[in-house]
């Protein structure tokens, strides 16, 4: 999916996020221990200073474009959840910025969270999102998060997705999580 279609599709609400943004809302921590492979459990959810994903402000925007190469299906909530083939992992892609038009920023990493687990994401090139924003800093936005399916077991899982700006030390999370379930 192309960045304006993602953007075109969600319109309204990236535009609210943006103005959300503005206020510049962030939470601090430094651990330095989450230096860890990416697509590996990592670390628990408090291990970065915070009780839950969802105490994180939601000032992340960007998107999970795809779940296994396909568009996760709207709306992204429990009794919609995107169903990963039993025994294969969960492989979502997108981008993710913080901040807003010149000053907005890529993230410098990107973890999903699977029951208080952290999992971290491979960053990627995005010069499709960059070129759209007309910001170079936003070249490194993309990231692909592999879920290993063991993650997965036991029902709906929800997933929050989480970013972190090493200059800052902030951490932020998408305001949309997406649940995943095996079938």
């Amino acid at each position: 999916m192309s960045v304006q279609a993602e953007v075109s599709s969600n319109r309204g609400l990236f535009l609210g996020i943006v103005i959300g943004l503005v206020v510049g809302l962030s939470v601090g921590f430094g651990v330095s221990s989450l230096r860890q492979p990416a697509g590996k459990q990592m670390a628990m959810v408090k291990d970065l200073g915070v009780n839950n994903p969802e105490s994180v402000p939601a000032d992340l925007y960007g998107y999970i474009s795809t779940v296994n190469g396909s568009a996760p299906p709207e709306p992204r909530d429990k009794e919609h959840a995107v169903a990963v083939p039993a025994g294969q992992d969960a492989v979502l892609e997108g981008w993710f910025a913080c901040g807003n038009g010149p000053a907005a920023v890529a993230m410098d990493d990107v973890f999903g969270t699977v029951d208080g687990k952290l999992v971290k994401a491979t960053m990627v090139k995005r010069p499709d999102v960059s070129k759209w924003a007309n910001n170079p800093n936003l070249l490194n936005a993309g990231y692909r998060l592999k879920i290993d399916s063991e993650l997965l077991q036991g029902g709906p899982k929800r997933i929050d997705m989480l970013g972190k700006v090493a200059s800052t030390g902030t951490l932020h999370r998408f305001y949309q999580p997406i649940y995943l379930v095996l079938r």
